[in-house]
């Protein structure tokens, strides 16, 4: 009888290698400084846009306020010492004289002799966002605490050449603007955050 050798054949199995989990780093504990400046640069983004949106309405109620003015008096506010169109401003040293006019102080009467109060706005807080009112004047504040430019059409063409930017704006009694957080105006780079009741 013959022997039948069969051959052995060993099956190897590769080695897989147990995938090993990675070690969670220690947690981190935030502090409330952190906190605190995390909630700030969250909430930056909806304040700025607030802030913009209360400048553009202030805008809004001065030109209306400008119009009623030359509908009563078929002058603007400061009209009588001025010929060519003029940047004023809605803050003065002792009050502006424009705001004065505007509001009917008695300051202002050879302007506004009826003394009538063309225009309204809630109270300045810490002279921010509103108007401060005082015996002889009054200020009236963007929300940055700065005071809000009005370029008036002094000559009655029905045209105000933008002082950004050198644009005819046609059919304007006063273009109105803003030089938003930075207080600055005048070169690109700091009229970017302006805000202008034209655009």
């Amino acid at each position: 009888m013959k022997k039948i050798i069969l051959p052995l054949v060993l099956l190897s199995l590769p080695n897989f290698a147990l995938a090993q989990e990675p070690t969670p780093e220690p947690k981190k504990e935030i502090t409330g400084e952190q906190l605190k400046q995390l909630g700030r640069f969250m909430l930056r983004g909806p304040i700025k846009k607030a802030e913009v949106t209360s400048a553009r309405v202030t805008m809004a109620n001065l030109a209306i306020a400008i119009d009623a003015f030359y509908e009563e008096y078929q002058a603007l506010p400061l009209g009588s010492k001025a010929t060519v169109d003029t940047t004023v401003t809605t803050v003065g040293k002792k009050g502006s004289p424009f705001m004065a006019s505007l509001i009917g102080l008695k300051s202002a009467q050879d302007e506004n002799p009826k003394q009538m109060s063309f225009f309204e706005s809630k109270m300045a807080k810490q002279k921010k966002n509103g108007i401060d009112r005082f015996e002889n004047g009054a200020d009236l504040y963007d929300p940055w605490g700065n005071p809000y430019q009005v370029h008036l059409n002094y000559d009655y063409d029905d045209e105000l050449r933008s002082p950004i930017g050198n644009e005819i704006i046609f059919e304007r009694r006063a273009l109105i603007w803003s030089t938003g957080p930075d207080g600055k105006s005048g070169t690109p780079e700091t009229d970017k955050d302006n805000v202008y009741s034209w655009k």
